[in-house]
């Protein structure tokens, strides 16, 4: 990946702005974008998994669907990239 800012004292800067109508674009910034949309589409996904696995499990069946344990495994693969994003201090509103 190719980075598109760079680290300060302060923080971190971008360059290459390009400003129109008080509004600024970037490589960067099209890469903040791509990653939050990433992150809304996984909650989203999160919200859409357990609705079907509530529906799939069966309270008077002892056996669990083949299929609630292949959507269990996404949401867990989900979880682990929120994990991982929190972990390098990238809060995320679940």
């Amino acid at each position: 990946m190719k980075r598109h800012t760079i680290k300060t004292n302060t923080g971190y800067i971008v360059e290459n702005l390009k400003s129109e109508d008080n509004q600024f674009s970037s490589e960067a910034i099209n890469q903040l974008a791509k990653y939050e949309n990433m992150v809304e589409i996984i909650l989203q996904e999160q919200k859409e998994l357990q609705e079907k696995i509530d529906k799939l499990k069966n309270p008077d069946s002892n056996k669990v669907h083949w299929r609630v344990k292949e959507l269990m495994g996404k949401k867990l693969t989900n979880k682990g990239i929120l994990l991982a994003l929190k972990y390098h201090g990238i809060e995320v509103e679940e």
